[in-house]
């Protein structure tokens, strides 16, 4: 079964503050990464680093 998750990477913050948005496909165990030209900014993050309710890129 294939799941789509969006994600961020903590530690991997620009130089501006943002973080880029990559989406995670994941099938039969094996997990690929997708850069997306979507960037998020800290204040649109909760504190366990998922996105807030109503976020717009």
């Amino acid at each position: 079964m294939l799941t789509i998750k969006a994600e961020i990477k903590k530690n991997e913050q620009k130089t501006d503050g943002t973080y880029n948005v990559k989406l995670r496909f994941t099938l039969n165990r094996k997990v690929k990464r997708l850069s997306t030209s979507l960037f998020i900014k800290p204040i649109d993050l909760t504190r366990s680093g998922n996105f807030k309710k109503g976020t717009s890129s």
